[in-house]
């Protein structure tokens, strides 16, 4: 009878502590992805100005779609984290980088790289590519050769335009009597923004299908 009490016992005390550990709460994990996009940053933030915009701009003129240049240079965050094709992009940015630099061994973190960091890490790698824009764009438009508009210079601006509203980040682009259209679409919903060079200037027109006529703005997509 005393090791039937005895059995009862240790078996109560098990139980117990199962359902303890299950209880931890195990919210903050490693994801790779994060950690992945948070090494690129890193890395980016190493580079001098002319390094970033000399990789920005060989990835416009690159073969890679407007939609692939948003999800690199500037919504990391909104890329599907478990598919391979995510995972290369960030491996590809940093294979090029390796030709203008030597690429540093990870850092080690006192963050974990959970995913509720891909927000921020989306935020940093936009401010830093806003800034090498605002050097890749001048070149595209000195590069024109007395053409209107053509389709690096309208990748540049359809990423710039990611950069500036990444919540319909741009996925196509196309020319259409010398304006380009660069268009986002997520899900069901559409928005295109329109740009033309105008006596040598770059502006947003027929901004929200009306007359309205704005300057480029690496500040603003209206």
């Amino acid at each position: 009878m005393i090791k039937t009490k005895c059995y009862y016992f240790f078996l109560t005390l098990t139980l117990v502590s199962i359902l303890q550990i299950s209880a931890v709460d195990c919210t903050v994990y490693a994801d790779s992805f994060t950690y992945e996009v948070r090494f690129t940053n890193y890395i980016f933030l190493l580079c001098p100005r002319e390094t970033r915009a000399n990789l920005i701009e060989e990835f416009v003129r690159g073969e890679q779609t407007i939609g692939e240049l948003s999800y690199m240079f500037a919504v990391p965050d909104k890329a599907a984290r478990r598919l391979q094709q995510s995972f290369d992009r960030e491996f590809e940015i940093r294979n090029q980088l390796s030709t203008h630099m030597t690429i540093p061994e990870p850092p080690i973190f006192n963050e974990v790289p959970d995913m509720t960091l891909l927000p921020g890490l989306g935020a940093q790698r936009r401010n830093i590519v806003n800034i090498a824009m605002q050097t890749v764009i001048p070149i595209m438009i000195e590069n024109l050769s007395n053409r209107i508009m053509d389709d690096n210079l309208c990748r540049s601006l359809g990423l710039l335009r990611s950069v500036l509203d990444p919540g319909s980040f741009i996925t196509s682009y196309n020319i259409e009597r010398e304006t380009c259209i660069v268009t986002s679409t997520i899900g069901q919903t559409e928005k295109s923004s329109k740009y033309k060079n105008i006596g040598g200037v770059i502006r947003q027109i027929q901004i929200n299908d009306t007359h309205r006529t704005e300057p480029l703005s690496y500040v603003t997509a209206w």
